[in-house]
């Protein structure tokens, strides 16, 4: 008798965190959707690496290394703060530069 009654409950357990699982995936889909939804052309700042710029606005990142005048493989997700500390020009120069670059990309004025 225990074997006819002790499979279905560990098929049900196995059920039961497979569908858990399911959930959660769906529900980290779902979130990481919306968030960049909301974050699509957000204002560059000086957080913000090279990647998450080049996702939010669609662009290249070869063409937003390529402005900021910096070998791509050299920016491993550092911030445009850090950058500009490397390169000792100001932030707002280096947002200047992206922003021409994003424009130039999308076909619009700066």
């Amino acid at each position: 008798m225990k074997r006819l009654y002790g499979r279905p409950v560990l098929l049900k357990l196995a059920f039961i965190v497979t569908l858990a699982l399911a959930l959660a995936f769906a529900l980290r889909l779902g979130v990481g959707v919306l968030y960049w939804n909301a974050n699509q052309t957000r204002p560059i700042e000086p957080w913000m690496p090279i990647g998450y710029i080049s996702r939010s606005w669609d662009v290249p990142p070869e063409i937003l290394a390529q402005a900021l005048e910096v070998e791509l493989a050299s920016l491993p997700r550092q911030s445009l703060e850090r950058i500009a500390a490397l390169q000792g020009v100001s932030v707002t120069e280096l947002i200047a530069r992206l922003d021409s670059a994003i424009a130039a990309h999308h076909g619009t004025p700066p």
